[in-house]
């Protein structure tokens, strides 16, 4: 063809230098190639073929009174004409998806409508109107950046962001109050957290609830609360946890009361769950504690009341010794000072039958000019005390001495080395010192602590602790705020394995370097630590695990390549492995070594506060012993065996040696789950070269773009029959769009700003037959997997597996049929739309078993579809360049498709249909309850609706 030159010329020129070749304006448009408005309604050609979507040679395509240029196809109240002439789109009322219309933004806002953030203040125009904020400036009040304006937002119960949340079947109703900048309704997002299925603990009520925002947010302070439906007693006997994923550390958290509710004041919002802290039965927490065992059902429970212990064990000949600073420094701390030793002291009793304790009050000035040592007895003069009512009464002298407040610490070191045989002369007790101070005067006098820690000192510490006595230093809160001495004396205790401990905001030790003595206790019981694993229940470490149970619970932060392999019966060795993966390590004496649950609530504020309310609701051995609990990443699923390493343990797996299809994976919950979740990394890597691409070539729109860009818009390359889908004649009638889906998806690319277009999923489905094929061979395959896998009584959550390098589920809208007919437009609609494309799905399933041991199964589906809109690697290299030269940007088409379903054990759907057998959506043994037969109408009742079909 190209060589006959009348054909040339008609496809080569443009007469009218409209950017409209001649050959389409005769051939196709039935246009006049000599005028570049051929129907006169003063729009061009290109114009109305390109940006207005009317026919060229009817000024009146809507059959309105008014003109093409006059008309307002998209009823934002501006004409095609001044929509082509402010450069925004005539098809969508909002052509920059800000929130606010086009007339709005150029007549009432005077904002730029092609630009979704006029002020460049990093919020878009529609959400600063909803905030109050002025679109055009990024600083609405003249002083203080829009980005940081924060308002005070109430979520109550009832909101809409909460409905899925607090329903009939939830214990408790969550609320809200936020003060953050940005716009709260679309950036938060609540849902239940990955903490709700770890655990079957009863003393977690209802679900963890877990909140996220994107960067758009920021977070000043938040209050969320949590109002139980029943009350055990009071508000008080609950308190709010936070779930930490990256670590998988359940920590309690500074909880505050209303009347009814409990409620955390928090910066930084998270995963959050309400938990029984207290039985109205007891005067104290009841505790489940248990050995580590295999099987969480085989665990023996003992409830823990006032002054039970988490343990019974004894904890032997005992020596212990406190130094009490008695300048005028104790004042202020007075009576919590008292209660922290009698504290320990009551727990030594009730542990030991052979215990002995002493308080001995020292002060000596800086100076030396004075020196004070009292050695405190009880009403029998005695100064060694094996009762709690001695020490009480000891405890009753106890006082300031001297009002100055300069006590040297170094007195103390001396005198404990000096007088250690004296006070320890038992050879065979466990020895403990104390040495209790308020006074921060060696850590502020350059002469002592600042500098270095005296040798002389250094000399006491190792007299010390050749003498077996385990040394610990309690000091005042404020104290710590001297850092460089503090970390001095902290580096010069650590070879002897001394301890360096604050008290509490009110001056209360017990929560802290007491715990030494448990701690020392229970290692010789056990021969290990003990360890939280992601609940509120202590378990012994064990010696060996399953390995898949291991890997099952371990958070993602964790490389879990590094694991090592099993043996022969599935196993590892738990201490070995921690290790490995960087969870622990081994001290100088080879114990496996965990943080503290002390340790690590002390990293953070809320949780600090949140251990100290949480422990003083526990009797005071529990608190003690709390201190020296070590704290794991480890989920309680490591307790559940997994033979065959599917993420589902043999409890509860229907075939326990036989892993799940590999198109599916265990997931926590699916309120959790995004659009992100089910798609490959490969795929997004396909978006992200897309997005890298666009403006990547510099090209003039004036330098012929426009007519190849044209020419391909009209033809689509030859995939569709330009003349019955994109224009045609009816009856005479010129009929522009007959693809309404992708007329829209055309327009969304050249529109160029890359948003996600969410499409109705219920059209393709009900009425296109590859997509209703694929469909049914997708759920067929769910159905195999579900029936093989689940037993009857526990609810299981799944989604299709996002490989790395590919999405399983596909589907190509090309293979349709080519007839010109009712299904065949809405194809060629689909295709236009989609093109080739994926399926997902996520599932909450439960069975149910009727007395003759027939299976329903049911369901709840969340059914995907995704696919990046751009040209790329078709051969429309006109319309792929429209994204490289940054005219047009290549975006997500994103459907979802919600429904519930049961089916009977054996069920299945047909393996394809034609395009007559769409109708037929009743399948015996399966209840979709009417769900694809109302996609399948309503499909035909939106095009009819469209006048398309």
């Amino acid at each position: 063809m190209g060589k006959n030159a009348f054909f040339d010329a008609y496809l080569y020129d443009d007469a009218d230098e409209d950017s409209v070749c001649d050959m389409l304006e005769i051939a196709i448009l039935e246009s006049d190639p000599d005028s570049k408005d051929s129907d006169g309604d003063t729009l061009t050609d290109f114009e109305e073929i390109v940006y207005s979507n009317t026919s060229p040679i009817n000024k009146n395509t809507s059959g309105l009174s008014v003109t093409d240029a006059d008309d307002d196809a998209d009823g934002d109240k501006l004409t095609n004409r001044e929509e082509i002439l402010a450069n925004t789109n005539p098809q969508l009322d909002d052509s920059d998806l800000d929130g606010i219309n086009d007339y709005d933004e150029l007549k009432k806002y005077k904002i730029d409508p092609n630009n979704e953030d006029s002020d460049n203040d990093g919020i878009i125009d529609g959400d600063e109107i909803k905030l109050g904020l002025k679109p055009d400036s990024d600083k609405s009040d003249g002083q203080t950046p829009d980005n940081q304006r924060t308002f005070e937002n109430k979520i109550s119960a009832s909101n809409d962001l909460l409905s899925h949340i607090n329903t009939e079947d939830t214990p408790y109703e969550v609320s809200i109050d936020i003060k953050s900048a940005g716009n709260i309704e679309k950036t938060l997002t609540i849902h239940t957290g990955a903490f709700s299925n770890t655990s079957e603990d009863d003393r977690f009520i209802g679900k963890s609830i877990m909140f996220s925002y994107d960067e758009k947010l920021t977070v000043d302070t938040a209050k969320i609360y949590f109002k139980p439906k029943s009350i055990d007693g009071s508000i008080e006997n609950y308190m709010i946890f936070e779930f930490f994923p990256e670590t998988n550390y359940l920590l309690p958290v500074e909880t505050k009361y209303t009347s009814d509710s409990a409620y955390v004041e928090t910066n930084e919002l998270g995963t959050f769950t309400l938990v029984k802290i207290k039985d109205s039965s007891r005067s104290s927490t009841s505790v489940k504690m248990a050995p580590y065992n295999v099987l969480a059902d085989e665990k023996s429970e003992i409830s823990v009341g006032k002054n039970d212990v988490v343990y019974d064990y004894e904890l032997g000949a005992l020596e212990v010794a406190f130094f009490v600073d008695i300048s005028g420094s104790l004042t202020d701390n007075l009576e919590e000072t008292k209660k922290s030793i009698h504290d320990c002291s009551q727990a030594i009793f009730e542990h030991s039958n052979n215990a002995y304790v002493e308080i001995i009050g020292y002060y000596t000035a800086p100076n030396l000019s004075a020196n004070k040592l009292i050695v405190y007895n009880d009403s029998a003069n005695d100064t060694l005390f094996n009762s709690i009512d001695s020490v009480d009464e000891a405890l009753e002298e106890l006082s300031p001495s001297i009002t100055d407040t300069k006590n040297t610490l170094n007195s103390a070191i001396f005198t404990l080395d000096g007088q250690k045989d004296n006070l320890f002369s038992n050879d065979n007790s466990q020895k403990y010192a104390f040495i209790m101070s308020n006074s921060d005067y060696s850590f502020t006098n350059g002469n002592e602590y600042k500098l270095t820690i005296p040798i002389a000192v250094r000399d006491s510490f190792e007299e010390i602790y050749d003498s077996t006595i385990h040394l610990n230093f309690l000091l005042s809160k404020g104290i710590f705020a001297n850092t460089t001495a503090v970390n001095n004396l902290k580096a010069a205790c650590k070879p002897y394995n001394f301890g360096v401990y604050s008290n509490s905001e009110t001056g209360y030790f017990g929560n802290t370097g007491f715990a030494r003595i448990y701690s020392d206790a229970i290692t010789d019981i056990f021969k290990e630590s003990i360890c939280y694993i992601t609940a509120l229940t202590p378990q012994k470490v064990p010696t060996e695990v399953n390995r898949n149970a291991f890997l099952n619970s371990l958070p993602s932060s964790y490389d879990k390549s590094k694991v090592p392999a099993a043996d022969a019966n599935g196993n590892i060795n738990f201490k070995d492995a921690a290790v490995k993966i960087g969870a622990a390590d081994y001290d100088e004496n080879g114990n496996l070594v965990f943080p503290s649950m002390l340790d690590v609530c002390s990293y953070n504020e809320l949780t600090r506060i949140g251990y100290e309310q949480y422990m003083k609701n526990r009797s005071t051995s529990e608190r003690l012993i709390a201190g020296s609990i070590q704290i794991t990443p480890f989920s309680d699923k490591i307790l559940y065996e997994d033979t065959d390493g599917d993420g589902i343990i043999n409890k509860f797996d229907l075939s326990p040696e036989v892993p799940i299809d590999s198109s599916f994976k265990l997931i926590n919950s699916i309120d959790s789950v995004t659009i992100d979740d089910v798609i490959s990394a490969s795929y997004k890597e396909i978006i992200e070269t897309s997005k890298n691409n666009h403006g990547s070539i510099e090209s003039d729109w004036n330098d012929g773009l426009k007519d190849k860009v044209i020419n391909k818009i009209m033809v689509l390359g030859g995939y569709t029959n330009f003349s019955r889908t994109a224009l045609y004649l009816d009856e005479g009638m010129f009929r522009f769009g007959s693809t309404p889906n992708g007329s829209r998806a055309l327009n969304h690319y050249l529109a160029n700003n890359g948003k996600d277009l969410y499409i109705d999923l219920y059209i393709p489905l009900g009425a296109v037959a590859v997509q209703r094929n694929k469909y049914y061979n997708q759920m067929n395959s769910f159905f195999d997997m579900v029936e093989q896998t689940i037993k009857p009584g526990k609810k299981y959550c799944f989604s299709t597996t996002a490989y790395p390098n590919k999405d399983i589920w596909q589907v190509d809208y090309k293979d349709r049929s080519l007839d010109f007919n009712t299904y065949g437009q809405i194809e060629d609609d689909c295709f236009l739309a989609i093109g080739g494309a994926n399926n997902a799905l996520v599932s909450e399933v439960t069975i149910d078993e009727s007395t003759n041991d027939i299976k329903q199964y049911n369901a709840k589906i969340i059914y995907y579809l995704y696919d990046f809109y751009d040209w790329d690697g078709t051969e429309e290299k006109d319309l792929d360049n429209l994204n490289k030269y940054g005219k047009a940007k290549g975006f997500r088409t994103i459907g979802t498709y919600t429904f519930d379903i049961s089916w009977v054990h054996g069920a299945r759907y047909p393996n394809s249909v034609n395009q007559s057998e769409l109708s037929t959506t009743s399948f015996e043994g399966i209840n979709d309850y009417d769900k694809l037969k109302n996609s399948y109408h309503n499909a035909l009742n939106w095009y009819n609706v469209k006048n398309i079909l």
